[in-house]
């Protein structure tokens, strides 16, 4: 019963962050208009699933715990969180005013959070790691950014919003 409402308080507080972090799109700098947002949000939420589907499910490397509430916590955060904590990456990728190194320390974080967050897991009895590393993790997400941040430079391309301060030239 202990676990059970471990788990059902995190749901409570995940689901609580999921709806700020929808909510948060809107307070989001102008930089991005309600279109991009939305296309970038499903282009970064079909990358996760296609890489988590192609690498993680087919090797077998997380094995889930046999309950809903932690599937739902993990697909919660899979559906809502990992996207739009993305999307927020995408503002200082862009900003022209941004500094390089402060971009990369913001990637770095970016990373942590994510990588770690398969740790933090682990810990609260969501899944097991079975042949899951660091290594793997930083290729799924390095790869979802990658992903990402190539479709974002050639849909701005195609919006034509790139104001010469974009990586991609006009």
């Amino acid at each position: 019963m202990e676990v059970f409402s471990i788990l059902f308080l995190l749901n409570v507080c995940t689901t609580l962050i999921a709806v700020g972090a929808v909510v948060s799109l809107g307070k989001m700098p102008k930089l991005f208009d309600r279109f991009e947002k939305w296309v970038y949000y499903m282009v970064i939420l079909i990358a996760i699933e296609q890489l988590h589907s192609a690498i993680v499910d087919n090797f077998k490397l997380i094995q889930f715990a046999e309950s809903f509430w932690a599937f739902y916590f993990y697909k919660l955060n899979q559906i809502f969180i990992f996207p739009i904590g993305t999307l927020w990456l995408l503002v200082p990728i862009f900003q022209a005013n941004t500094r390089f190194l402060i971009k990369i320390l913001y990637i770095g974080i970016w990373f942590s959070a994510l990588t770690g967050s398969y740790h933090l897991f682990q810990f609260f009895g969501i899944l097991t790691l079975t042949g899951w590393n660091l290594g793997y993790s930083m290729v799924i997400w390095y790869t979802a950014l990658l992903e990402l941040t190539c479709f974002c430079l050639v849909f701005r391309k195609m919006l034509g919003k790139c104001d010469g301060h974009d990586p991609l030239p006009t």
